[in-house]
Order: C-alpha cells, then sequence, then structure tokens
C-alpha cells in the first residue's frame, strides 16, 4: 500500500504574503492621498474666498465628499480581496492535509470571479483619479503662476484703488477673473485689485500645488497596489480551478481504477492509495511543473506500484 507523507510546510507558507504586501501599499497610497486632497482642498476653498469667486463651494463639499466615500469602498474592497486570499491557502492547507478537493472551492471561486470583476473596475476608477488630479495640479499651478505675475507687477506699479472691482476693463496690476469665466460660472466680481487678497489667494495656490504632489504620489501607489492585488487575485483564481480540475479527475479514475481491481477480484484501496491516483496528481501535488506552492507530497515505494485496470 502507498504511503502517503504530509507537506511539511511551515505556518509562514500559508501567510497570504502577496496579498498582503499589496494591501499595505493600497492603505499608504491612501493615507498619503487622503493627507494631500485633505490640504490642498482646504486651500482651493481658500483661493474661491480670496477671489471672491461665490456658489462653489457645494459642488466642492459634493466632490470631497464622493472622494471619502470612494476612498472607504475601496479600503472595504482591499480586504474582501485579503479576506478570498486567506481563504485560498486555507484550500490550499486542506489539500495538504487531505490530498483532495477542499470542500467549498467552487463556492470560493465563483465569490473570487464576482470580486475581481468589481476590483477591475476599482483599478480603472483609480486611472480616472490619477487623472483628475493631475488636472488638478494644473490648475493650482496655472493660477499660482497668474498670481505670482499680478504681484510682481504691483510690486513695479502699485494699485489705484479706484479702479472699480466688477469692471471688463481691468488694469495689468489686478487680476482679471474674466479669462477664467468660461471654466467658472460664479463670479462675483470681474477684477482683483487688493493686495492682500491677491498674496493671501497666492499663498493658498502654492499651498495647494504642493499637496497635490502628495496627493499624485499617493493615487498612483494606490493604483499600483490594486493592480497587482487584481494580478494576484486572478492568478490565485486560474491556480485554484486547475487544481480542481486536476484532483477531480484524479479521483475520478483512481475510483474507476480501482472498482476495475475489485471486479477482477483485487483487494480493496483507498482512492488515495491506487497508482492511478498517484499518477494523476503527482504534477500537482508534487511532481515538476506543479504550483509553486505545492499540496501534499505523494511518496509510493517502487516495489508496491503495481498496474491495476485500465484509466
Amino acid at each position: 500500500m502507498m504511503e502517503a507523507i504530509k507537506s511539511q510546510k511551515t505556518w509562514a507558507s500559508y501567510v497570504p504574503w502577496s496579498a498582503t504586501g499589496c494591501f499595505i501599499f493600497v492603505t499608504v497610497g491612501m493615507i498619503i492621498w487622503a493627507v494631500g486632497t485633505q490640504t490642498a482642498y482646504t486651500n482651493t476653498n481658500n483661493i474661491l474666498h480670496d477671489l471672491q469667486i461665490g456658489s462653489t463651494d457645494t459642488i466642492l463639499s459634493t466632490i470631497h465628499s464622493a472622494g471619502i466615500a470612494a476612498v472607504v469602498v475601496l479600503m472595504l474592497m482591499a480586504l474582501l480581496m485579503v479576506a478570498m486570499a486567506v481563504g485560498r491557502t486555507s484550500l490550499e492547507r486542506k489539500i495538504d492535509e487531505e490530498g483532495k478537493v477542499a470542500c467549498g472551492t467552487w463556492l470560493w471561486l465563483a465569490i473570487l470571479a464576482i470580486l475581481a470583476s468589481v476590483w477591475w473596475l476599482i483599478v480603472l476608477w483609480l486611472v480616472f483619479v490619477i487623472f483628475g488630479s493631475c488636472v488638478w495640479y494644473a490648475a493650482a499651478f496655472t493660477v499660482e503662476g497668474a498670481l505670482s505675475t499680478i504681484l510682481t507687477i504691483q510690486s513695479i506699479n502699485p494699485v489705484n484703488v479706484s479702479v472699480p472691482v466688477n469692471t471688463t476693463s481691468c488694469p495689468q496690476n489686478c487680476f482679471n477673473l474674466a479669462y477664467f469665466s468660461h471654466l467658472i460660472s460664479y463670479i462675483q466680481d470681474n477684477c482683483i485689485c487688493s493686495p492682500m487678497s491677491i498674496q493671501s489667494a497666492y499663498n493658498s495656490a502654492d499651498a495647494a500645488a504642493n499637496a497635490l504632489h502628495l496627493t499624485i504620489a499617493g493615487s498612483f501607489i494606490m493604483w499600483a497596489g490594486a493592480s497587482f492585488l487584481l494580478m494576484v487575485a486572478v492568478g490565485a483564481f486560474a491556480t485554484t480551478r486547475r487544481e480542481r480540475e486536476l484532483l477531480l479527475r484524479a479521483q475520478n479514475n483512481a475510483a474507476h481504477a480501482a472498482s476495475s481491481n475489485l471486479a477482477r477480484g483485487g483487494a480493496s484501496m483507498r482512492v488515495q492509495d491506487n497508482p492511478a491516483y498517484y499518477r494523476d496528481t503527482h504534477p500537482l501535488l508534487g511532481g515538476g511543473g506543479g504550483m509553486s506552492q505545492g499540496s501534499a507530497i505523494m511518496m509510493v515505494p517502487p516495489g508496491n506500484i503495481m498496474p491495476v485496470g485500465r484509466v
């Protein structure tokens, strides 16, 4: 009779290191993104206040709230993906211990297929987050440059305080909001001449632009971690499905061989002890070309391998 020797794996072999590392990447990226975004959001509101651009607080607040909700969903989904990776290691441990298909494998495959599809949409959404962060940075950098130019002009040519604030003819040493009218429809005053308002808006634009460096970096780190986590999930799905197919085929072939052996008057044996089972599962459970994290290794003494029936 064949002797089944269980794999001598340590507990560390069953830790989903890849998924855990990706989750850490996503978490770190989310923290960096949140810090940068919150700072940029606050300073962007300050710019709008200093330049007397009203009725945009509600729009920015809605976008900000939507961003927070999206990040919460992202973290919950990341936790679910890690939980599925833990489930995969649990299935692997059962295969190592029992040498057969673990109960619930089909359910794990079905759930992972759904979660991976949703996670793919999240990865796609993160691409737009990166794009939106870059556009936000470009806008803050443009406003900062324009305000810096006005401050330089005002240092040479002081402001004439008698200039009306709401006019279509704005002096060179004033900030003309009419240039942004095609982007912002809520403009109270076309011409901002107050040096204090312009200086304050410049400081806020500079702070927002610096904070958006973190926003872009954090969103990119989140995208990278989410992309790798998606690859890990797809790899686990493909491996588990192929593993299940091989084990089921091995069990069916071994059962057929055992029944043929009994029909010829041979002795009964367990499915796992049947040479046909060993032959079919050898590539999966320890032979060359199997999984990198293989399951139980079946050791068969050469003298005990006897042809039993046709499979």
